[in-house]
């Protein structure tokens, strides 16, 4: 998809992470981002927070512990008047593929 330049220009009004629910995982052995900076990162946008020992490609190592996450953040957009970033990605999934039964995943391990 190209960049239209103008994009660069806008002007931010509202940031997603500081009106929705979010939740992350904190890979406590990461190289790629620092476990601290991912720490402050989820503790700025109140996110719900797990911590896991493992490196950056966390949902690989912690496949079941990630699938609760996600179980749980799609359950709780279910009740929540207001929809949370990932029941948009469960939906998009619903969509592209009718018969699939799991949640998709972030290649980043992250859920936000």
């Amino acid at each position: 998809m190209p960049i239209v330049a103008s994009s660069f220009d806008a002007k931010v009004k509202s940031t997603a992470w500081s009106q929705k629910r979010s939740y992350a995982v904190v890979s406590t052995q990461d190289r790629m981002i620092s476990p601290d900076l991912e720490r402050f990162m989820s503790s700025r946008a109140k996110s719900g927070t797990i911590e896991l020992v493992g490196s950056h490609a966390i949902f690989l190592s912690h496949p079941k512990e990630i699938a609760a996450l996600i179980e749980k953040a799609a359950k709780a957009a279910e009740y929540a008047s207001e929809p949370i970033r990932l029941n948009t990605l469960v939906k998009r999934a619903a969509r592209a593929d009718p018969g699939r039964d799991e949640a998709p995943g972030n290649a980043h391990g992250v859920v936000s």
